[in-house]
């Protein structure tokens, strides 16, 4: 009101527009919205998805259940408290980095190569339909079910069978990028309602089973499942632990193991934040910028093969001290200012050995990261066991080498094991 009483002019003014813009009041509001959004984004800090295994989840059929971390990731808290780089410092991380992601980028190309294979092959036919093989896979480490999968495909390929799976999931599947082998089911596969895969279940159903006592040892038959076997739905059992299942399709089973992106995404945080770590040590700085460093990955398997029970019954030993040692100074005298990547199950006992600025310690990390992180390096040293022979399998190390007297002589285990079919040929055993 005007001091007269009358409507202000202003007051006139601001009726008029509203009911003008009333019918674009919903537009108008949207458009404040959506600047408020950008406003809130351009000005929040945005930190990186790092990924952790649940620590308190120890059950082998949850190995999967990768969440997001909260909070700071490690590169992101160090990088945020310690001294800033010097410029050789950062170029040589970033090199470094730039190779790893190149090889990543290599890998990802090559995925699909095994479907390419299968298309091409000419598949066995019975009754108008296709052939199968399968594998009964039964719940292990994540190396033994690598071996299985890969043995299932080399064997299917030079049986012009259809590599399959059954309906169920594994749990490591959601560490690779995703599988695509037929799933079938188990009841139509067999012809019967329970299932109990062994050879007496198998003579009364629909398939036939493909069995072979030895684990690291070439079962020369099994490449010529057809002669054996006739054209008959196989399932294969066992661990098939011998490069030469696949060795004709060695790039094809590369490709069946392509990790999934936020697995290479943590592998390569995690290597980031360790070489920042060591560069950021002041001693290290006058000596470490200007030399071209090579990456050794060091696995280390100790935890139940240390301890009196099953595994160390039939056969299982430990690598020793004086093994490891040995490597270590090959690569030494080989690539003077290597630096090395150690990844294990025992964290006191590695860093009891392995003493010096050059050994980055990678951990509390799931076990898809770490051998991503292994299957990244320059070079490899292996301890025991399937898992670090994948980790060397999928990498592009010029040289990997391996403990020789693994598994112990004389051990039930040896009698099923065949040293030159387990370990590839250009490997390099040490003692």
């Amino acid at each position: 009101m005007g001091m007269d009483g009358s409507e202000h002019p202003l007051t006139n003014w601001v009726t008029t527009l509203s009911g003008r813009l009333q019918p674009y009041q919903h537009a108008i509001l949207y458009v404040i919205v959506l600047l408020t959004i950008v406003w809130i984004t351009s000005t929040a800090v945005v930190l990186p998805d790092m990924f952790l295994l649940n620590p308190d989840n120890n059950d082998a059929s949850q190995k999967s259940n990768i969440t997001p971390r909260q909070g700071l990731s490690p590169s992101t808290s160090a990088r945020s408290t310690a001294q800033p780089l010097s410029s050789e410092s950062e170029s040589f991380i970033k090199s470094t980095m730039s190779r790893l992601e190149q090889r990543i980028q290599a890998r990802r190309t090559g995925h699909g190569l095994y479907q390419l294979r299968l298309n091409q092959t000419n598949r066995w036919e019975k009754n108008g339909g296709f052939v199968y093989l399968t594998h009964g896979i039964s719940d292990g480490g994540l190396g033994n079910w690598m071996f299985m999968i890969a043995s299932l495909f080399g064997i299917a390929c030079s049986s012009d069978r259809i590599p399959s799976l059954f309906l169920s999931s594994y749990w490591a599947e959601d560490y690779f990028e995703p599988l695509t082998f037929p799933r079938i089911n188990k009841t139509e596969f067999l012809g019967v309602s329970e299932l109990v895969i062994n050879a007496t279940a198998a003579a009364q159903t629909n398939a036939t089973v493909g069995d072979d006592g030895r684990a690291g040892k070439f079962a020369y038959w099994l490449p010529d499942i057809n002669f054996a076997k006739g054209s008959d739905n196989v399932i294969l059992t066992g661990y098939l632990q011998s490069w030469r299942y696949f060795a004709a399709v060695r790039s094809e089973v590369r490709s069946l193991f392509i990790f999934a992106t936020k697995i290479f995404s943590f592998a390569l945080s995690a290597i980031w934040s360790e070489l920042g770590n060591f560069y950021r040590r002041g001693r290290n700085e006058s000596w470490n910028s200007k030399i071209s460093r090579r990456l050794v990955g060091v696995h280390v398997r100790r935890g139940d093969i240390t301890e009196d029970g099953g595994h160390r019954k039939f056969g299982h030993e430990p690598a020793p001290t004086e093994y490891f040692v040995h490597a270590v100074k090959y690569f030494r005298a080989k690539y003077p200012g290597a630096l090395f990547f150690v990844i294990s199950n025992d964290e006191e006992y590695c860093k009891g050995i392995f003493q010096g600025d050059e050994f980055l310690f990678l951990e509390q990390h799931h076990e898809a990261v770490d051998m991503a992180v292994l299957s990244l390096m320059d070079d490899l040293i292996l301890s025991v066991g399937s898992y670090g022979w994948w980790a060397s399998y999928l990498s592009d190390a010029t040289e990997t080498v391996y403990y020789k007297h693994w598994p112990r002589k004389g051990s039930d285990m040896a009698k099923i094991f065949e040293t030159s079919e387990y370990f590839l040929p250009e490997w390099i055993p040490m003692e």
